[in-house]
Formats: C-alpha cells, sequence, structure tokens
C-alpha cells in the first residue's frame, strides 16, 4: 500500500522502494514535459530520475531508492549524536549549493546511508515549485532546527520558526537560529558535535569504570584522601592551606557518597540508596523522585503524595498505563485515573464535572477517542480548550470519514452488479483528499509515521 506524505506543494507516494512525486500543473509554468528533462541528468547528491509523466492535470516523477537508504525522518528518531552527524555530513555536501537552492530540506526529501551518505529525492529547476521565498541560509536553520528539536517536527518550524522557538529551552537550537552565515552555522553544529561527543564518551568511561574500575576507583580516592589528610599534620603548614585541605576532604566525602547512591540505585538496592541518601541530606521530595524514576511507585507515593501526577504521567509516557491499576494507592486522584484506564463509563460521566486537574482531564478526553465515544471527548475539549486534544479529535473524526469510505470502496469492487467504475474513481479521489489532510494534521501534531 502506498505511503503518503506531503512536501510544501507537493504529494510523495512511496511504493517501496519508488517513490512518486505528485504535482498540481497549476503549482508548474511549463508548457510540455520537455522543460523537464534536465531534471535527468544525473548528481551526486540527488537520487536518479527514473521517469516523467502526466496524468490529467497532475505531473508525477519517479525515483527508485535503494532499499538500504532511510528517510530523515525516522532519523529524527535518533540520539542527539547520531543526528548531529548525520547534520555535519550534509552541511559537509551542500544540496542547496547542488540544486541552486531549488529543493526542499524536508525530512522526507532526504535520505542517508550508513551514516556516510546522504542523498535526496527531489530538486527543481524552476519551472516546478521548490523553496523560492527561502535562501540557503533560512532553510538549513530550519532543517537544523526542525531536525534537532526534541519538541517539535521540520514543518512546526517552517510554519511557524518564532512562535516553536520560544517554547525551546535549548540554547543550542538559539545558538543555531542566531548564525550569521553557513559558515557560522557550520560551526556552531562542529561545537554542539564535538560538547557531544566528549559527553557520551564521557559517560560510556564512567559506567566502564563503575562496573569494572570499582575497585580501583576507590583506591585512588583512598589514597587521594589519605594524602590530603597527611598535609594536615605537616608543621608549619599555614591556616588557609588546611582550610583547603579540608574543604578538598569534604569534596572527596560528598563524592563518594554521590557515587554509591548511583551504585545502590543502579543495583536497585533501594533500602541502600535511601538511607544515603537521608546521610546526603536529601529531603523527602527528591527522595520520592528517585523512587518514581527507578519505578518503585507505591514506595515513592507513599514517600510523598505529592509525585502521583508524576507517576501516572510516567506510566502513560513509557506505554505502561495499565500498572496503573495495581497502584495501591486509594485517593481520589489515583482512583479517577483508574477508572480512565479502566474506562469505567459510569463511574466518568457521573464525575466528569467534579474532575479539576487538566491532565486527567485531558487524559479522559484521550480515552473517549481512543473508544470512539467523540460526542464526549468534544465535551471534554470543550470545558478543557486544549489544542492537542482538539486535533486528536479531528483525527479521529478524519480515520472514521476514511473507514467508511474504504468499506464503501470495498463494496462496490466486489459487487458484481453494473459498471461501477465511475463511483469508484469519486471514492479513490475522495479517500486521497482525506488522507494528504490526515497527514497535514500529523505533521502539525508532531505524529510521526
Amino acid at each position: 500500500m502506498n505511503k503518503i506524505s506531503m512536501i510544501d506543494k507537493l504529494t510523495l507516494y512511496q511504493n517501496k522502494t519508488e517513490y512518486k512525486v505528485e504535482i498540481d500543473e497549476k503549482f508548474s509554468s511549463i508548457a510540455s514535459l520537455d522543460e523537464l528533462d534536465d531534471l535527468e541528468n544525473s548528481s551526486s547528491v540527488f537520487f536518479d530520475v527514473l521517469s516523467i509523466g502526466k496524468q490529467g492535470n497532475k505531473i508525477f516523477i519517479v525515483y527508485d531508492v535503494p532499499k538500504e537508504y532511510e528517510s530523515f525522518n525516522k532519523a529524527k528518531r535518533f540520539e542527539k549524536l547520531l543526528r548531529l552527524q548525520l547534520v555535519q555530513k550534509l552541511l559537509e555536501i551542500n544540496p542547496l549549493f547542488e540544486s541552486e537552492n531549488k529543493t526542499y530540506l524536508d525530512l522526507n526529501n532526504i535520505f542517508f546511508k550508513d551514516f556516510k551518505t546522504i542523498k535526496l529525492l527531489y530538486r527543481s529547476n524552476g519551472k516546478i515549485p521548490y523553496h523560492s521565498d527561502v535562501d540557503a541560509l533560512e532553510q538549513y536553520k530550519l532543517f537544523v532546527l526542525g531536525f534537532m528539536s526534541e519538541k517539535y517536527p521540520y514543518k512546526k518550524f517552517v510554519v511557524n520558526k518564532d512562535s516553536a522557538l520560544k517554547k525551546e529551552n535549548n540554547s543550542f537550537l538559539f545558538a543555531v537560529n542566531a548564525a550569521q552565515s553557513y559558515i557560522d552555522l557550520k560551526d556552531v553544529v562542529e561545537k554542539e558535535l564535538n560538547k557531544t561527543q566528549n559527553e557520551y564518551y564521557k559517560k560510556i568511561q564512567f559506567n566502564v569504570d563503575s562496573k569494572k574500575k570499582g575497585r580501583k576507583r576507590k583506591i585512588i580516592l583512598s589514597l587521594f584522601f589519605i594524602f590530603i589528610v597527611s598535609l594536615l599534620f605537616v608543621g608549619g603548614m599555614k591556616q588557609k592551606e588546611v582550610a583547603v585541605a579540608k574543604s578538598y576532604e569534604s569534596q572527596i566525602d560528598a563524592m563518594k557518597l554521590d557515587q554509591e547512591i548511583y551504585q545502590a540505585t543502579s543495583e536497585h538496592n533501594i533500602e541502600k540508596a535511601i538511607k544515603l541518601m537521608k546521610k546526603r541530606g536529601d529531603n523527602k521530595s527528591k527522595i520520592a523522585k528517585m523512587l518514581v524514576d527507578v519505578g518503585q511507585y507505591d514506595e515513592a507515593i507513599k514517600m510523598d503524595k505529592d509525585v502521583e501526577e508524576s507517576v501516572i504521567s510516567k506510566l502513560y509516557a513509557l506505554g505502561e498505563k495499565d500498572k496503573i491499576l495495581s497502584l495501591k494507592s486509594n485517593s481520589n486522584f489515583i482512583e479517577t485515573e483508574k477508572d480512565i484506564v479502566r474506562y469505567n463509563i459510569d463511574s466518568l460521566d457521573s464525575s466528569i464535572t467534579l474532575i479539576t486537574n487538566k491532565n486527567t482531564l485531558k487524559r479522559l478526553g484521550l480515552a473517549y477517542i481512543e473508544h470512539n465515544n467523540i460526542d464526549m471527548a468534544k465535551e471534554v475539549e470543550n470545558r478543557l480548550k486544549d489544542k492537542e486534544l482538539g486535533n486528536y479529535i479531528k483525527k479521529a473524526e478524519l480515520e472514521e470519514k476514511l473507514e467508511k469510505y474504504n468499506s464503501e470502496l470495498y463494496t462496490l469492487k466486489e459487487s458484481k452488479k453494473g459498471n461501477n467504475s465511475d463511483k469508484i474513481k469519486s471514492i479513490n479521489d475522495d479517500i486521497i483528499s482525506l488522507q494528504k489532510e490526515l497527514i497535514q494534521l500529523e505533521e502539525q501534531m508532531g505524529i510521526d509515521k
């Protein structure tokens, strides 16, 4: 079955390794297909064109993408280090220079292989659509922002970059946006890549040291401790030097305690971790947060009831909402959340007006959608005025229409009465239109397919 995605004014269809770009004739300035012949010239940065054709008022450009290539849309889910390496590689090959800026840096239009080779699919010769109203530097900025953001998809930045950036808390993205030239942008990316690599290697080294060199670390710390303490007894030591030595001693003790807590939590020795955290002076709230992080939800709630919301949010984020049913807490908040997971419709419908927690209301609205109760979901959304919930309602309504059209299409194709070709074509057109609308909505919502 074809996968459909939108790139500005283009519709992209994928069927296994075949990619077909559809362009409405009204967005082109060609008199005949011959004016697109130059797009068939080979390029090291772009995939070769298999064919260019026309049907009705639609222009089609067909490509074959080898199966070992993956789109950047998939790569957006990769770890930050891998994404930065891909960004650096893309800036290195500079596809906008190769195409005279006549392409799109949409994530669905960029592909990679083995993190070494990057190629783009679609390019224009100026007579079919491209980002004509955006200069090269701004295109690269939008690409980096959309690819590296943990919050929003690429198209969110294309539509309203300033609005998306206001909701980010990422100094790297701010630096990208502030770059004054292509060279500046490459420098910003390179510095962030070096920084991330260093953090990554330190993390690996720390884990290795913790597991394989724990004993050696303790010996080194002990020797350093003995050395510092011995300085205290050196004759004629100045008061300032004594203070410095004592400061180092305190830092070493704190370092050893931090390491013991980290080791205890990583080994799920929770009792020991709690005891050490109390020794460090951590309050109940901090200990409860640690318990949530390691999945000890009942113990966390028992320690600090205020973490109940954090527990519910984490279980939803992990896709483990069924675990809410086994929580021991019988607070009104938890009981309502259990009713949502069970979809206890009688209890929910009668208590909906009593729910004041906005996150609970949102989860309730999503539960109604999941169980195809769109009317009740709308009632919740009218009260909550939540844009994301409203979009999920629109999405559900579009999917319901698609299901209805697909059912009608199947019935017509199976029917042996009369000639249904016109009706089938009409329904197929409606299905494609709805699919496009659904894809655009999902892109606005930041849903990856």
